[in-house]
């Protein structure tokens, strides 16, 4: 789910609210639905053989009273408020209550697992050493004739065995991510650049934590996210040409095209969102860095361009000045139909064929209408 939500912003919010209501359900059964014991005692089962991974393992006893208790809210660590559930354990009169949180012993475990592997890998080694060596012997013996073909058979067979040893030790190796040295190495799932990290140095990994300790994003392929008007999203479709720009990069434009559109409008911003994909084989578009989007489209319709410098804005109304020769400029005004960056469309006001100023035009309309 994490992960969903790390792909589809939208959902993100959704996603939260699913893990705030998981964490109030296990909270609800474990200390409120609980069944007590006939005493009114809250009590739990220890499994003394714990889990498959050496985790510390609890449950309700044989006869469906308690509950799980091995992590007990603190108020603290947890992704919704709860209560401090600890404060509600009062010791028996003469007895002490401690308070102890095992936070790294599973880590531990992993770690005595990793050194345990180091030592069986440098056994097998050693096996495989021995049993090549114990062969050499026997074939320089057998040479000599001073043992049987029954004997070399022997030595192979020792040594194919070594060497299965030692290629399972590295298969598992390979399998759970152990380096030399009793290192446990975490491999992310696809190769990128860490745009977020929840870790430092030191830091215990605890059984129960949920959030990545890193976020990796593959930045050859990037999305971006383009808001929509509703007066134009009947006017976009998927397969659509898109063009991208950033400040970062203002002198580059990044071609791209709507991979997908969601049909939800944001009520923060009155819009609907477009995923765009783009090529990024340089890195130069980063994560969640602001962008201008242009979309093309093609109508069925013919209009007079014109550059989009040549319109002067003036009481509500567009004007362009349009020149004949130098001793005759005209104030004129047009309608716009639409204005797309440096393209003005007029569907009326101007006729094909005629020369509009687009340097100064300002300070020609002054001049000439005041």
């Amino acid at each position: 789910m994490t992960k969903i939500a790390a792909k589809e912003p939208l959902v993100k919010p959704i996603v939260q609210m699913i893990t705030e209501l998981r964490s109030l359900y296990v909270f609800l059964n474990t200390f409120i639905r609980a069944r007590l014991s006939d005493d009114g005692r809250l009590r739990t089962t220890f499994k003394v053989g714990g889990t498959v991974t050496y985790r510390f393992a609890s449950s309700e006893d044989a006869f469906g009273n308690g509950a799980n208790l091995q992590n007990i809210p603190d108020g603290k660590r947890s992704t919704v408020e709860l209560p401090n559930v600890r404060e509600l354990f009062i010791p028996d009169e003469g007895h002490t209550m401690f308070d102890v949180d095992l936070d790294s012993a599973d880590l531990r475990i992993v770690t005595w697992e990793a050194a345990g592997y180091e030592k069986d890998y440098e056994d097998a080694v050693g096996e495989v050493k021995v049993a090549e060596n114990n062969l050499k012997v026997a074939k320089e013996m057998f040479d000599g004739k001073l043992n049987t073909e029954r004997d070399v058979l022997l030595a192979k067979n020792e040594l194919n065995i070594a060497k299965s040893q030692l290629n399972r030790i590295k298969q598992t190796y390979k399998i759970i991510n152990i380096k030399p040295g009793s290192i446990y190495q975490v491999v992310a799932p696809i190769s990128g650049y860490i745009i977020q990290k929840n870790i430092n140095q030191d830091m215990q990994l605890r059984s129960d934590r949920s959030d990545n300790i890193f976020d990796v994003a593959d930045t050859k392929d990037v999305w971006a996210i383009a808001n929509v008007n509703e007066s134009d999203i009947n006017l976009v479709a998927l397969g659509m040409d898109a063009s991208v720009s950033t400040l970062s990069n203002q002198d580059k434009v990044f071609k791209g095209k709507i991979d997908k559109i969601f049909r939800i409008i944001d009520p923060e911003t009155n819009a609907m969102n477009v995923r765009i994909v783009l090529d990024n084989p340089n890195s130069l578009l980063v994560p969640d860095s602001k962008a201008t989007i242009s979309v093309s489209y093609t109508e069925n319709k013919s209009m007079l361009a014109i550059p989009s410098n040549a319109i002067v804005f003036d009481n509500n109304k567009n004007y362009v000045m349009v020149y004949k020769d130098k001793k005759h400029i005209e104030t004129r005004p047009v309608e716009v139909y639409r204005q797309l960056k440096e393209v003005a469309y007029i569907t009326s006001g101007l006729n094909e064929g005629e020369k509009v100023i687009t340097h100064n035009q300002l300070l020609f309309y002054d001049a000439l209408n005041d």
